[in-house]
């Protein structure tokens, strides 16, 4: 069985401290036809030189240096433009895979033609010590019942090339949040096959100034600034597409979450909750009322 080659994009802003071990993750036995694209996105820090000597030890690995900081999405874009494989995967600099982790989505995705195939995720501290599954992410067995309720932890998969191509199916640029909601949403109304497995990890490293942190110390604006990317998405998509409903329903969820928090400011909350009524009168997303009122009461709690 011939095994389709990989293309791992790696987005690098300032991670002197963790990019090699991310690159060693996933070479570590990695599969023959391997390239990993690394887009240092105005890194101020070691990161350059760091890059420059793994590139020097590993062939496998690209580098690519924008001149300026202009966010995580371009440079995932970029990398998108530029990877040559059959199939794309994704790490964040902070974070680390399984030894043979892409060894072992290629071999599915080898036998199966998927779309898409999905490894667990595990989240651990900053040295990737107390790995352990969270309610959030630990979502493969929904997933692989309905692959259009993939909406989680989309660097925990490999996906095939011509699939995201096809759909034009990319990161939104110019916001700082809700970036990887949106990619996994534009790719879950359009999914044929999804495939999971639960053998290989994806490490995720938490960190205080990562994006899911955002709505806890930024301006609600620059946060719903991102969420309306997605709505604004799912606004132009036909409501009749597989996956839609429960998609509305997640959005809506989510800015219920943000608005019952208690580590989120009260004019926050107030704000998050605005926001999420709103939605309810949105043109193309009325129809959906009642699963967002369902979803919204599920997030405030009868509370909110």
């Amino acid at each position: 069985m011939r095994l389709p080659s990989l293309s791992v994009i790696v987005p690098v802003y300032n991670a002197a401290d963790s990019i090699s071990r991310c690159v060693e993750s996933i070479v570590a036995k990695a599969p023959a036809e391997l390239e990993i694209v690394a887009v240092d996105d105005g890194s101020h820090d070691r990161s350059p030189a760091e890059l420059n000597a793994l590139s020097a030890r590993h062939p496998q690995l690209r580098v690519v240096a924008l001149p300026r900081n202009e966010g995580v999405s371009k440079a995932r874009n970029l990398g998108l433009e530029l990877a040559g494989g059959e199939y794309v995967g994704f790490v964040d600099a902070d974070d680390f895979v399984d030894e043979g982790f892409f060894p072992r989505l290629v071999e599915v995705a080898a036998a199966t033609g998927a779309d898409a195939v999905k490894g667990e995720i595990l989240e651990c501290d900053r040295r990737g010590l107390n790995a352990r599954r969270t309610e959030f992410y630990d979502r493969n067995r929904e997933i692989a019942a309905n692959p259009h309720r993939f909406f989680y932890g989309f660097t925990s998969a490999i996906y095939r090339r011509e699939f995201l191509c096809r759909h034009d199916i990319r990161f939104p640029e110019g916001v700082a949040y809700f970036e990887d909601p949106y990619f996994s949403i534009s790719a879950a109304l359009r999914y044929e096959r999804v495939v999971c497995v639960d053998d290989v990890a994806y490490r995720y490293v938490r960190r205080d100034a990562s994006a899911a942190a955002l709505p806890f110390r930024a301006a609600p604006e620059t946060v719903l600034a991102g969420i309306d990317r997605v709505v604004e998405m799912l606004q132009r998509e036909e409501s009749s597409a597989p996956g839609w409903n429960e998609a509305v329903d997640f959005v809506c969820g989510h800015v219920g979450a943000l608005a019952s928090l208690p580590a989120v400011p009260a004019a926050g909350r107030a704000r998050y909750f605005e926001y999420a009524l709103s939605l309810l009168e949105r043109e193309g997303l009325a129809a959906r009322r009642h699963g967002m009122w369902a979803a919204l009461f599920r997030a405030c709690g009868p509370e909110g």
